[in-house]
């Protein structure tokens, strides 16, 4: 678990090697991000507001804007 204060909560679901992996806050708003089929597409990336659960999993996230 990486946050307990987010108002929407989340969780990141990370494909790798086949595999799913996956970081929570306490309640759940989804995102799924294929690390596998990644191809350097920058629309690809996981959103903004998923950055520190992607670090955690060691992917690379959207820019902010």
């Amino acid at each position: 678990m990486v946050k307990q204060l987010e108002s929407n909560p989340r969780v990141l679901i990370v494909i790798r090697n086949g595999m799913a992996e996956f970081a929570t806050d306490e309640f759940i708003e989804v995102e799924i991000f294929n690390l596998d089929e990644f191809s350097g597409d920058l629309g690809a990336l996981p959103s903004p507001q998923f950055r520190d659960l992607a670090e955690v999993m060691g992917v690379p996230c959207a820019p902010c804007h």
